[in-house]
């Protein structure tokens, strides 16, 4: 079974990792010991899958795999990554012990190539 948790980025631009809870219209990230207020628009989820370097994939990551940077996408209930040349792939199609991860669409957008 995959594990549920998430990420996100504080506003002092710390990324925090675990649960998450909202609260009216604030986001919040709880480790088991601190609950970190977070960026809405920075929290992705835990796709269940790790890049070859053992690093967790998640959300609004951009992963790199076939000389192509891709971000990962969750879109009608599967996790995907755009390919600017081959169109949408499941996670589960890709061959992860070639795919790292270099970046994320918050701080790295300029990594992946829009039409």
């Amino acid at each position: 079974m995959r594990e549920i948790k998430f990420k996100g980025k504080t506003n002092s631009g710390k990324w925090v990792y675990g649960w998450l809870r909202k609260d009216n219209d604030e986001f919040y990230i709880w480790n088991n010991k601190t609950e970190y207020k977070v960026i809405p628009e920075s929290i992705g989820q835990y796709i269940g899958f790790k890049d070859k370097n053992g690093k967790e994939i998640y959300e609004g990551d951009i992963i790199f795999i076939d000389n192509e940077a891709m971000e990962v996408v969750f879109e009608e209930g599967s996790f995907l990554v755009h390919s600017e040349f081959d169109g949408d792939w499941l996670i589960s199609q890709l061959d992860l012990e070639n795919t790292k991860v270099v970046g994320n669409i918050y701080e790295n957008p300029e990594l992946i190539t829009k039409n």
